[in-house]
């Protein structure tokens, strides 16, 4: 919900339809692993905790056909 149903962004929170997949699998690995650090890394890393490596490109995947 952070990122908005169709995650486009929503204020603050960066918009990440439409992405590489590379950069979001990145993304979402840095911030499962910690090394990803910022003011809401938090909530991210509670978010991405118990995804699996397959998960995170799934994911990735699915965010980098929607339309930006």
């Amino acid at each position: 919900t952070c990122h908005g149903a169709d995650l486009r962004g929503i204020g603050p929170v960066p918009p990440i339809a439409g992405r590489s997949v590379s950069y979001l699998a990145r993304q979402l690995n840095d911030f499962r692993t910690g090394a990803r650090k910022g003011a809401w890394s938090g909530l991210m890393r509670e978010a991405t905790a118990r995804l699996s490596d397959d998960d995170i490109l799934a994911l990735s995947a699915w965010a980098a056909s929607l339309m930006p």
